[in-house]
């Protein structure tokens, strides 16, 4: 694992370059995207960078169960403020959405065999995806899995487990903003258990790129 500090601007741009190492080595890569606050500053790294990027298969880590318009949707998200935005300045080509949202519906759909990245943000209370402390993090599963019980609005969700994003050959999890400070900390402490901080499981990853703005 490497940990990579600094200010917003320094650690979206070395997840950038990251990236495009990626896309240097695989056609066509497969990418786990979470949703959330990171999206933007990521989309305007990607910008800056000066790369190409080509065809990529993107699929959400996780989605909430709500209206595709809601702005609690991550497919939103990431079409609107990532593929739309980059795809019309010519930055990025055929990048395709996976979405478990089907015909209006969630459905518990197939997980990915194989993910080249998985870009993740930990959660305030150090959760990942839609997987929340407390929960049973152990859950073995190749789809999608049905949460029906999230401590965050909305209570429903659908969410990638921590066994298919532990197979994920790379891994960049970020911790920005103040309001991660205390999961940061406890990410840091040895005696912290994972079903107290779910983003504790990737602390074993060989490959997982841990980047912050905090001390």
């Amino acid at each position: 694992m490497e940990i990579i500090k600094g200010s917003d601007e320094i650690i979206f741009q070395k997840a950038a370059n990251l990236v495009s190492r990626i896309f240097a080595s695989v056609k066509n890569p497969v990418i786990a995207v979470c949703g959330g606050r990171i999206i933007q500053p990521l989309a305007m790294a990607l910008r800056k960078s000066g790369y190409f990027f080509p065809q990529a298969t993107l699929y959400l880590t996780d989605e909430r169960i709500t209206n595709f318009s809601d702005a609690l949707s991550n497919e939103y998200t990431i079409k609107t403020q990532l593929i739309e935005p980059l795809e019309n300045e010519g930055i990025i080509r055929d990048w395709k959405l996976i979405s478990p949202r089907i015909n209006g519906n969630i459905e518990e759909i197939s997980c990915p065999s194989k993910i080249n990245l998985a870009i993740l943000s930990s959660g305030e209370d150090g959760h990942f995806a839609s997987i929340f402390p407390d929960m049973n993090n152990d859950f073995k599963s190749d789809r999608y899995i049905r949460i029906i019980n999230s401590p965050k609005p909305p209570p429903e969700r659908i969410s990638m487990t921590s066994e298919t994003l532990m197979k994920s050959e790379n891994i960049l999890l970020f911790f920005t903003s103040e309001s991660k400070r205390n999961a940061w900390n406890l990410f840091k402490n040895q005696e912290t258990k994972k079903t107290d901080l779910p983003v504790k499981v990737f602390l074993s990853h060989l490959h997982c790129t841990v980047l912050t703005d905090l001390e």
